[in-house]
């Protein structure tokens, strides 16, 4: 039951400051210390990296967050995100697409995209995901180059 109620603290803790880096260290300290270590993981790459997903612009997707990134082509004239929210694209690319609104300029990968999500944790949740993936893909391709 305290560990219900300090995650739920943690969690209110991000939806009022998304970008407190310091809460998303401690919040990985104690994710790791009870054994969620895919989680511990991801908020302290959100610190480092100082990503964080944002709230989806209103005549979009109203009340919605997101996470986006841009592709090797640019747009003249599109305004860029916040950097906070993009994400690089070894990254985004390993992002779900079940639960997710996904968009892009063209319909080309390589163009600005983004996925949409209802709040801040499934936008997280999604983003535990596809680091837990990314790092199994990196271990995997480590592991056939030392056994080549």
């Amino acid at each position: 039951m305290r560990t219900m109620a300090t995650r739920k603290n943690f969690e209110a803790g991000l939806d009022k400051e998304p970008g407190d880096l310091v809460l998303r260290q401690v919040y990985a300290d104690w994710l790791e210390e009870l054994g969620f270590d895919d989680e511990a993981y991801a908020q302290r790459w959100m610190a480092q990296e100082r990503k964080r997903p944002v709230p989806a612009a209103p005549r979009y997707f109203r009340g919605q967050w997101q996470w986006e990134w841009y592709g090797t082509r640019r747009y003249p004239g599109r305004p860029r995100s916040k950097h906070h929210a993009v994400l690089p694209q070894e990254v985004s690319r390993l992002l779900s697409y079940d639960s997710a609104v996904c968009g892009t300029d063209d319909g080309s990968a390589e163009t600005f995209g983004f996925r949409g999500y209802q709040t801040r944790q499934e936008a997280e949740a999604d983003l535990v995901m596809a680091l837990r993936r990314l790092r199994r893909d990196q271990k995997e391709n480590n592991e056939t180059c030392t056994t080549a």
